[in-house]
């Protein structure tokens, strides 16, 4: 039997329609989920779907879609694309994100700059993540936080005089560490 533009068998036009298989093996041939209500009846479908006249078997070309009342929220959409393995289509889109936070005091003595090392917690990150520096105090208000430097280990953040004076005191500064993968 021919297939339209989205794959769905539809009648041979030259041949005598069968008016009971045409709308069965249409409806077979779309890839809609299947309501089951748990791995007992999911594994019915593949039983049911193998002893059609023509039966169909889950293959990575033609995976077997199942929406499981039993699985909890956003695990419901299942596949298997061998009949025995079933996978799970995570109902957002699936991103790590790794993230750590803190203040760190940056001294300045009679300088236009000073840095101060921060160390992320160990194992936090398996690339180097973006920082992003905020000052957190109004003292020395010309001193600018920015951050160098940065591995999965750790990074400098640093401020310097937006007017190049000199000055002596200290600068709080916030960090936000976030790696996306």
């Amino acid at each position: 039997m021919p297939t339209d533009v989205r794959g769905h068998e539809v009648p041979d036009l030259d041949s005598v329609p069968d008016l009971y298989e045409i709308p069965q093996r249409l409806s077979l041939s779309v890839r809609d989920p299947i309501p089951v209500a748990n791995a007992t009846e999911r594994a019915q479908v593949i039983a049911d779907l193998a002893a059609l006249p023509v039966p169909i078997v889950p293959s990575s070309s033609e995976p077997v879609y199942v929406h499981r009342a039993d699985a909890g929220p956003g695990l419901a959409l299942e596949y298997t694309e061998d009949g025995t393995d079933w996978h799970t289509v995570p109902a957002t889109p699936s991103v790590v994100k790794r993230e750590a936070v803190g203040v760190k005091t940056v001294s300045v003595s009679g300088s236009a700059g000073g840095t101060a090392a921060v160390t992320f917690p160990a194992g936090r990150f398996t690339s180097a993540p973006l920082v992003i520096p905020a000052k957190q105090t109004g003292a020395l208000a010309q001193f600018i936080p920015y951050v160098t430097g940065v591995t999965t280990a750790g990074c400098t953040i640093g401020v310097y005089a937006g007017d190049g004076a000199p000055a002596t005191g200290s600068v709080s500064v916030a960090w936000h560490a976030i790696q996306e993968d």
